[in-house]
């Protein structure tokens, strides 16, 4: 095992090549946004339904809009809050092909690429910033990735919120793994 900064983790055997990378977990981000999540999905509606009427059935549809909305905001926030708290990318790189996973909880989804069809592993140029919360890009600060793969005249990106030195580092670890096996 070998580790490239604080949150990625490399395993090496003479069969494949595993880079395990765990999210960046920005505690300054990650405080406001669960409470924001907590006042959308229950504090909000507790005053909609308790509050402002005595019994839930007796609600003008205008609370029902009201209540849907705060349901509807705090969704948007909650996928972004479930992969700061618990994300995972792992790389694969076997002898037939490079597989990409994002998971949550383990559960989530696989790209693969057939090995001869990769014919690069680079660091993109998407890199986070030294203070992140200053600066989100798309939604929710969820970029496309630190390190690109191209293959087939395509392009495909991973290692999000990866740092450059980061990103440098497990793109050439990578890319020696894949063209020692190539040939």
């Amino acid at each position: 095992m070998k580790k490239i900064g604080k949150r990625i983790k490399t395993y090496t055997s003479d069969v494949e090549a595993v880079a395990e990378i765990d999210t960046y977990k920005d505690v300054q981000r990650l405080i406001p946004l669960t409470f924001i999540i907590i006042g959308f999905m229950v504090v909000g509606p507790y005053f909609v339904i308790f509050r402002f009427s005595n019994f839930f059935s007796e609600l003008p549809w205008i609370f029902f809009i009201i209540l849907a909305f705060l349901y509807f905001g705090g969704l948007q926030f909650f996928p972004e809050w479930l992969w700061s708290m618990f994300g995972k990318e792992i790389i694969t790189i076997s002898p037939d092909d490079l597989k990409h996973r994002r998971s949550i909880f383990g559960v989530g989804l696989t790209r693969y690429f057939t090995k001869t069809d990769v014919k690069n592993i680079r660091a993109s140029g998407y890199f986070e910033p030294e203070k992140p919360i200053r600066y989100y890009s798309k939604k929710f600060g969820l970029k496309l990735g630190a390190i690109a793969i191209d293959y087939n005249d395509n392009s495909y990106r991973f290692g999000i919120r990866l740092k450059e030195k980061e990103a440098v580092d497990l793109a050439t670890e990578l890319s020696n793994f894949l063209t020692s096996r190539l040939t």
